[in-house]
């Protein structure tokens, strides 16, 4: 009898370690699985805000190229923030990029009546840095307005559509004359999200952008 007991505890101890085995490598597997995903889920968050980030500056790049084909003999017009093709449109008399400002940058009707890129002035950005109130530049997810499969995202959405990205336009420094339209800027695009309690920013510094007319 003493040795058929001994056997059985024997089992039931090499049963509790087994199991115990068994839980630590589910956990292990289950914490390796979970680290996976938050890097794949992260890796997505990345390429999209190093997308949007992109297709800022190229935002801007194009409404330099605009304001050059609408206004060619007024340089001074090469910043305008909103571009506006209709024939008694004083571009002279428009909004135009300043330094410590920050934007947003979409592409819409505005107030042309034709889809274009424009910016639009949302807060202030001492030395070209991310705006404190960068809740203001709130990214939306938009369906395609033609009930397409594509989707854009847009700083103007229903509230089902905000996604949480965000992206700014700080413009660090001015160099010549504002009036002239003799001068180059350099901006810094900010595209910041959270992911859980993580706050994320990807950024491009100091892009520099320079006149045609020069």
């Amino acid at each position: 009898m003493k040795k058929i007991l001994n056997k059985s505890g024997e089992t039931l101890v090499e049963a509790l370690v087994s199991i115990t085995v068994l839980i630590m490598a589910g956990a292990v597997a289950s914490s390796m699985i979970i680290s996976s995903m938050q890097q794949m889920m992260l890796s997505e968050d990345y390429l999209i805000a190093q997308n949007l980030a992109y297709e800022g500056v190229e935002a801007i790049k194009d409404i330099r190229g605009t304001n050059a084909m609408l206004y060619p003999s007024k340089p001074e017009c090469w910043m305008i923030l909103s571009p506006d093709p209709s024939p008694d449109f004083d571009c002279t008399n428009a909004g135009k990029i300043a330094i410590g400002e920050a934007y947003t940058v979409n592409y819409g009707v505005a107030d042309s009546g034709y889809n274009h890129w424009y910016l639009e002035k949302k807060g202030d950005a001492v030395g070209g840095d991310i705006p404190t109130n960068i809740e203001d530049f709130l990214l939306y997810l938009v369906p395609d307005e033609n009930g397409g499969d594509f989707s854009r995202y847009l700083h103007i959405g229903a509230e089902e559509e905000k996604s949480r990205f965000y992206r700014a336009i700080s413009v660090k420094s001015v160099n010549g004359d504002i009036l002239t339209g003799k001068k180059e800027i350099r901006f810094n695009v900010y595209v910041r999200w959270l992911r859980g309690a993580k706050e994320n920013v990807f950024q491009f510094k100091d892009v520099a952008l320079t006149n045609y007319a020069e």
